[in-house]
């Protein structure tokens, strides 16, 4: 059973008065995770706002069809609040490392003790704006690391096979060939007489 005194152990919590820490208690959902089973998937919808205990879960997101690691929640922690303020699909999925103990605040109750306190607030949209920046860097990151592997996969194209670089070769080699060729034919049609020839060696 969640109590106050848990809460309090997260500093954004210490904030708020007693009586809605007690009512948050009231109002949440327990639930429990075994290792390797996730909580929200990436594309769910917003499930609530959520309280981690006990064990870890691991944050990650698909990126060029992989699904890539980009943190972890170590207890005590909380998340879900941006998409209960924004409405968003989860753009993440959590799966636990471990067995989890954690508590489920509904989003209507999440909004009623968010904005029944200005410090408690003002403590989230912090935390909100940080994981944000944290998102968006890990996206840019991302980007830059898809781009290089882009560049490097053509250069090992590049470098691995001899054999196209030769047709490269080949069709510059072409023009001078076709040029070549046609000296050799303009020269044969003069008919010019072997002594001539000699002279111009």
């Amino acid at each position: 059973m969640l109590c106050a005194e848990s809460l309090l152990q997260m500093p954004a919590f210490q904030s708020l008065p007693r009586e809605r820490l007690d009512w948050i208690c009231d109002r949440v959902e327990h639930i429990q995770l075994s290792a390797g089973e996730s909580l929200v998937k990436e594309g769910d919808y917003p499930r609530g706002f959520f309280i981690q205990l006990s064990g870890q879960t691991t944050i990650s997101r698909q990126s060029n069809g992989v699904n890539m690691p980009i943190g972890r929640n170590v207890s005590p922690s909380f998340f879900g609040e941006i998409q209960v303020l924004t409405e968003d699909l989860v753009p993440v999925t959590l799966t636990a490392d471990t067995d989890v103990d954690l508590y489920r605040l509904q989003c209507v109750d999440f909004l009623d003790v968010l904005h029944s306190c200005r410090e408690f607030e003002r403590d989230f949209f912090r935390t909100v704006s940080k994981r944000l920046r944290g998102l968006e860097s890990f996206i840019q990151s991302r980007e830059k690391m898809a781009a290089l592997g882009t560049l490097s996969a053509g250069l090992a194209h590049e470098l691995n096979n001899p054999a196209a670089a030769l047709v490269r070769a080949l069709k510059d080699l072409q023009p001078a060939m076709v040029e070549l060729q046609r000296m050799i034919l303009g020269y044969g049609h003069r008919q010019v007489d072997d002594d001539h020839t000699e002279e111009g060696l």
